[in-house]
């Protein structure tokens, strides 16, 4: 590989980079805004109570939703620790007008 094609993948790896990190900082810049306190309403149901209400709601049997100011999620009591915590934090940004699905933590 000469000099001239090396200095090209060079500014070309850079420049992936870059973008890359441009990106990834962007994303979380935006995601930050769906993490802002709500005022909704939230139905604590058993695991198949919430894929039928979820079904209905977004159309798909999910665990948990939410749409506009409703937050449907298994009965909290059925969880220990963190997982739940990220589940409704997840539900939360859906509150707050994110679309994607991701996980939140």
């Amino acid at each position: 590989m000469t000099r001239g094609q090396r200095a090209i993948v060079g500014w070309a790896a850079m420049i992936c980079i870059g973008v890359a990190m441009w990106a990834c900082g962007l994303i979380m810049v935006r995601a930050d805004q769906y993490d802002a306190d709500n005022h909704v309403t939230v139905y604590f149901v058993s695991s198949e109570t919430a894929r039928d209400h979820c079904n209905m709601l977004i159309g798909q049997p999910h665990d948990a939703c939410a749409a506009s100011q409703v937050m449907i999620l298994p009965n909290p009591c059925l969880y220990f620790g963190d997982p739940y915590a990220c589940m409704a934090c997840h539900e939360l940004h859906h509150v707050n007008g994110d679309t994607r699905e991701r996980i939140v933590c």
